[in-house]
C-alpha cells in the first residue's frame, strides 16, 4: 500500500490495554495441567505474532494511549516509532 504512511493503534475503552485476565486462569486451578499448557501457548504464540508483524510492519507506528497500557502492551510499545499519552497514562506490569 504505497499511499499509506503511517499505522495507527488506538484502543476505544478506559485503558490502551489493562493486561491478561490472570485471575480468570486461577480460578479455573482444577482444569487439567494439559488444557490449561494448550492454553499459555496459544497465547504466548499470539503474543509471538503480534511482535513479529510489528517489528516487521513497513509503515510508521503510532500509539496512542487512551489509558494504561499494563503488562505485555506496555512490552510491545517498544516496537512503535511514536508513543502518544497523557500524564495521567500509565505504562507497566500489573500488581
Amino acid at each position: 500500500m504505497p499511499d499509506v504512511l503511517v499505522t495507527i493503534v488506538q484502543a476505544s475503552g478506559r485503558a490502551f490495554c489493562s493486561g491478561t485476565d490472570v485471575g480468570a486462569r486461577q480460578a479455573d486451578a482444577d482444569q487439567k495441567k494439559s488444557a490449561r499448557r494448550k492454553a499459555l501457548m496459544l497465547g504466548m504464540q499470539s503474543n509471538t505474532d503480534l511482535s513479529d508483524a510489528l517489528s516487521s510492519h513497513s509503515k510508521i507506528l503510532v500509539a496512542l494511549l487512551n489509558g494504561p497500557a499494563i503488562g505485555i502492551a506496555a512490552a510491545m510499545l517498544g516496537h512503535f516509532d511514536f508513543v502518544y499519552a497523557m500524564h495521567n497514562d500509565g505504562i507497566g506490569q500489573g500488581d
